[in-house]
Protein backbone atom coordinates (compact mmCIF):
# COMPACT_ATOMS: atom_id res chain seq x y z
CA UNK A 1 0.00 0.00 0.00
CA UNK A 2 1.09 3.54 -0.65
CA UNK A 3 0.19 6.79 1.03
CA UNK A 4 -1.16 9.53 -1.21
CA UNK A 5 0.05 13.05 -0.58
CA UNK A 6 -3.55 14.18 -0.37
CA UNK A 7 -5.95 11.30 0.30
CA UNK A 8 -4.48 8.74 2.70
CA UNK A 9 -3.77 5.13 1.77
CA UNK A 10 -4.42 4.00 -1.81
CA UNK A 11 -3.71 0.81 -3.72
CA UNK A 12 -0.89 0.84 -6.26
CA UNK A 13 -1.95 2.96 -9.28
CA UNK A 14 -0.99 0.15 -11.66
CA UNK A 15 -4.00 -1.83 -10.46
CA UNK A 16 -6.30 0.94 -9.20
CA UNK A 17 -8.58 2.72 -11.67
CA UNK A 18 -9.67 6.21 -10.67
CA UNK A 19 -13.31 7.10 -11.16
CA UNK A 20 -14.13 10.33 -13.07
CA UNK A 21 -14.57 12.31 -9.85
CA UNK A 22 -11.06 11.38 -8.73
CA UNK A 23 -9.63 12.21 -12.19
CA UNK A 24 -10.94 15.76 -11.83
CA UNK A 25 -8.67 16.21 -8.82
CA UNK A 26 -5.61 15.29 -10.90
CA UNK A 27 -5.55 18.86 -12.19
CA UNK A 28 -4.10 19.69 -8.77
CA UNK A 29 -1.00 17.57 -9.43
CA UNK A 30 2.01 18.57 -11.47
CA UNK A 31 2.89 17.35 -14.93
CA UNK A 32 6.51 16.70 -15.81
CA UNK A 33 8.71 17.23 -18.81
CA UNK A 34 11.58 14.79 -19.13
CA UNK A 35 14.42 16.21 -21.22
CA UNK A 36 17.03 13.58 -22.08
CA UNK A 37 20.16 14.99 -23.70
CA UNK A 38 23.75 14.41 -24.72
CA UNK A 39 26.59 16.89 -25.22
CA UNK A 40 28.64 16.88 -28.38
CA UNK A 41 31.83 14.82 -27.96
CA UNK A 42 34.52 16.85 -26.21
CA UNK A 43 32.06 19.61 -25.19
CA UNK A 44 30.71 18.20 -21.91
CA UNK A 45 32.10 20.94 -19.64
CA UNK A 46 30.78 23.71 -21.91
CA UNK A 47 27.46 21.89 -22.27
CA UNK A 48 27.01 21.65 -18.49
CA UNK A 49 27.97 25.29 -17.97
CA UNK A 50 25.47 26.41 -20.66
CA UNK A 51 22.73 24.13 -19.37
CA UNK A 52 23.13 25.13 -15.70
CA UNK A 53 23.79 28.85 -16.19
CA UNK A 54 21.59 29.68 -19.17
CA UNK A 55 19.23 27.02 -20.46
CA UNK A 56 17.64 25.69 -17.26
CA UNK A 57 16.98 29.18 -15.82
CA UNK A 58 15.49 30.28 -19.17
CA UNK A 59 13.18 27.26 -19.30
CA UNK A 60 11.86 27.57 -15.75
CA UNK A 61 11.22 31.30 -16.30
CA UNK A 62 8.39 30.27 -18.68
CA UNK A 63 4.81 30.34 -17.34
CA UNK A 64 3.78 27.05 -15.76
CA UNK A 65 7.25 25.78 -14.89
CA UNK A 66 7.74 25.44 -11.15
CA UNK A 67 11.06 23.59 -10.97
CA UNK A 68 13.85 21.96 -12.93
CA UNK A 69 16.43 19.48 -11.72
CA UNK A 70 19.31 17.94 -13.68
CA UNK A 71 20.62 14.41 -13.39
CA UNK A 72 23.68 12.64 -14.76
CA UNK A 73 23.54 8.95 -15.68
CA UNK A 74 24.79 6.98 -12.71
CA UNK A 75 27.96 4.95 -13.14
CA UNK A 76 26.14 2.05 -11.50
CA UNK A 77 23.41 0.54 -13.65
CA UNK A 78 21.51 -2.69 -13.24
CA UNK A 79 23.41 -5.27 -15.31
CA UNK A 80 20.40 -6.59 -17.26
CA UNK A 81 19.52 -3.21 -18.79
CA UNK A 82 20.77 -2.16 -22.22
CA UNK A 83 23.13 0.83 -22.29
CA UNK A 84 21.42 4.19 -22.00
CA UNK A 85 21.32 6.38 -25.08
CA UNK A 86 21.43 9.50 -22.90
CA UNK A 87 24.00 10.92 -20.49
CA UNK A 88 21.79 13.60 -18.94
CA UNK A 89 18.21 14.05 -17.81
CA UNK A 90 16.41 17.17 -16.68
CA UNK A 91 13.09 16.80 -14.89
CA UNK A 92 10.89 19.87 -15.11
CA UNK A 93 7.69 20.18 -13.05
CA UNK A 94 4.78 22.11 -14.55
CA UNK A 95 1.47 23.33 -13.19
CA UNK A 96 -1.52 24.26 -15.34
CA UNK A 97 -3.08 23.21 -18.60
CA UNK A 98 -0.27 22.11 -20.90
CA UNK A 99 -2.07 23.10 -24.10
CA UNK A 100 -2.55 26.63 -22.75
CA UNK A 101 0.98 26.87 -21.33
CA UNK A 102 2.63 25.85 -24.59
CA UNK A 103 0.38 27.77 -27.00
CA UNK A 104 2.43 30.97 -26.76
CA UNK A 105 5.76 29.13 -26.79
CA UNK A 106 4.76 27.08 -29.83
CA UNK A 107 3.54 30.20 -31.66
CA UNK A 108 6.83 31.96 -30.92
CA UNK A 109 8.75 28.94 -32.23
CA UNK A 110 6.74 28.72 -35.47
CA UNK A 111 9.14 28.51 -38.37
CA UNK A 112 12.04 27.44 -36.12
CA UNK A 113 13.96 24.42 -37.39
CA UNK A 114 13.63 22.02 -34.45
CA UNK A 115 16.31 19.75 -35.90
CA UNK A 116 18.85 22.45 -34.99
CA UNK A 117 20.23 22.16 -31.46
CA UNK A 118 19.52 24.83 -28.83
CA UNK A 119 23.22 25.46 -28.38
CA UNK A 120 26.47 24.56 -30.13
CA UNK A 121 27.37 22.10 -27.34
CA UNK A 122 24.17 20.02 -27.66
CA UNK A 123 24.17 16.86 -29.73
CA UNK A 124 21.31 17.69 -32.13
CA UNK A 125 20.16 14.16 -32.98
CA UNK A 126 16.74 13.40 -31.61
CA UNK A 127 17.97 10.04 -30.39
CA UNK A 128 20.04 12.16 -28.00
CA UNK A 129 17.30 14.55 -26.90
CA UNK A 130 13.66 14.22 -25.96
CA UNK A 131 11.36 16.61 -24.16
CA UNK A 132 8.00 14.88 -23.99
CA UNK A 133 5.36 16.05 -21.54
CA UNK A 134 3.84 13.63 -19.02
CA UNK A 135 0.60 14.04 -17.06
CA UNK A 136 -0.19 12.22 -13.80
CA UNK A 137 -2.35 9.11 -13.74
CA UNK A 138 -2.97 9.41 -10.03
CA UNK A 139 -1.84 11.29 -6.97
CA UNK A 140 1.73 11.00 -5.72
CA UNK A 141 2.27 7.91 -3.61
CA UNK A 142 4.69 7.50 -0.74
CA UNK A 143 5.85 4.48 1.21
CA UNK A 144 4.25 4.45 4.65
Amino acid sequence: MFKSASRGTLPNSATHHFDPKERDTLANFRSVQLAFSNPKPGREQDFNRWYDDEHLPEVIANPGYVSGQRFRLSQYQRPYLPPSRHSYLTVYELEGDLRTLFAARDAAAAGHDHSVAHHETVNPDFFGFTGYLWTPMGPPQHVT
